[in-house]
């Protein structure tokens, strides 16, 4: 049976976890389409300058109010979209201003043209700011400014409608030009999203276990009840010392410790949970469950303490302090998912296992032990090692007895 508290944990994470993982999307897909707006801006200018060369160019014509007016118009949005607090409501704006030059444009210039010349360069010249409009990662701004577009087509060119190319070809090219700008913007926050997904998973879970997870597709945020063995790792006396670092070198140090430690971790197919100071947190059976996880936990360790033993050598050479660590081991139901606010989430585990797994390491002061781990570790992990049995021992903060065994590499 799950605990009372952990099974109400359990179904508050289910109704309420959900709706912050969509905020932080929304979140990162509103910063992309800042920056995106910001580039936008540059592209504009170029494409303002259009109109002003071709009537350089031309001999018969020279520019007028509209050919300059849009560079203004231009260099004004690239002020405003370079400001880091651009609301969202100015994209809105951006877009019926590019659609607004769109239909001047093609007041002024297409009037010397015939109907299917000018119905042609139209949609030429709104496909490409239809696909511009894709950059701004917005499906509602897109379609809206499609609509735009459309409706200035229909209008400039019903007298032309009776020309089955100005009718259907037209509108088809529009159409077909907004199914892809559609297409993309939904490639673009799908990668967008993903790409974040699959770089912060990576960060706490072995490369292997981020490809299967990748594989099966699923949602391993989810809060579920499951067994997980949980470590903590710790360092002994590092406050004394690092009084006599430098903060630069406490970072160093501390960064070459969690490097030895998530190497163990990520070799054995875990998953380190968190930093806390001069302590990590790692997982065996979350987010992906494995037969041998408690198993995979001890060698863990072993391997940890080997690896913390031959930094040790080096570090006594060069006449630093040795390093000492402990690490607990519990087995346990516990509910692993997602936890956090809409600003910030993060996967763990949570229940009262993971407190015996603190406790425990706690225990490797007073014992002659590098690892210590509770029966129901022990009775999990397969293979033989020289355990050392230290009998039943009652954890701070608890009133029941537990068995303890310890293993030394």
């Amino acid at each position: 049976m799950i605990p009372s508290a952990v099974s109400k944990t359990l179904q508050t994470w289910k109704h309420n976890l959900f709706m912050p993982g969509e905020s932080m999307a929304a979140d990162l897909i509103r910063r992309a389409q800042s920056r995106q707006e910001y580039r936008m801006a540059w592209w504009r200018l170029v494409l303002a300058t259009v109109p002003s060369i071709e009537a350089t160019l031309d001999r018969v014509k020279t520019g007028g109010v509209f050919e300059y007016s849009i560079i203004a118009y231009a260099l004004v949005v690239l002020v405003i979209a370079r400001s880091r607090g651009q609301h969202s409501a100015w994209r809105w704006v951006f877009a019926v201003g590019d659609v607004t030059c769109l239909q001047f444009y093609a007041f002024s210039h297409f009037d010397d043209r015939s109907t299917l010349e000018a119905a042609f360069a139209y949609v030429a010249t709104a496909n490409i700011v239809m696909l511009t409009n894709s950059l701004r990662l917005s499906l509602p701004l897109l379609w809206t400014s499609a609509a735009g577009i459309l409706a200035g087509y229909l209008w400039f060119f019903q007298a032309g409608m009776d020309d089955m190319r100005v009718r259907v070809g037209g509108v088809m090219l529009l159409l077909i030009c907004l199914v892809l700008a559609t297409m993309i913007v939904r490639g673009q926050l799908r990668l967008l999203t993903e790409s974040r997904a699959r770089a912060r998973l990576r960060r706490f879970v072995s490369p292997e276990i981020a490809d299967e997870l990748e594989r099966r597709q699923e949602v391993f945020d989810r809060p579920t009840s499951r067994e997980v063995t949980v470590m903590f790792v710790d360092i002994r006396g590092f406050t004394p010392n690092a009084e006599s670092m430098s903060p630069e070198d406490s970072v160093a140090f501390l960064n070459q410790f969690f490097q030895r430690v998530t190497g163990a971790v990520f070799a054995q197919q875990g998953t380190v949970d968190k930093y806390i100071g001069d302590c990590v947190m790692a997982l065996f059976g979350a987010p992906i469950r494995q037969r041998d996880d408690a198993t995979r936990a001890v060698n863990a360790s072993l391997e940890i303490a080997r690896s913390i033993a031959a930094w040790n050598v080096d570090r006594v050479a060069r006449g630093e302090f040795p390093v000492k660590i402990g690490i607990g081991l519990n087995t346990s139901l516990v509910v692993a998912g997602a936890v956090g606010t809409p600003q910030k989430l993060e996967y763990t585990v949570i229940g009262d296992g993971v407190n015996v797994a603190s406790r425990v390491c706690e225990l490797t002061k007073h014992h002659p032990a590098t690892i210590l781990l509770t029966e129901a570790t022990r009775s999990c992990v397969s293979g033989d090692f020289p355990w050392l049995d230290f009998g039943n021992i009652t954890l701070r903060g608890r009133n029941t007895p537990l068995r303890l065994y310890g293993l030394n590499p």
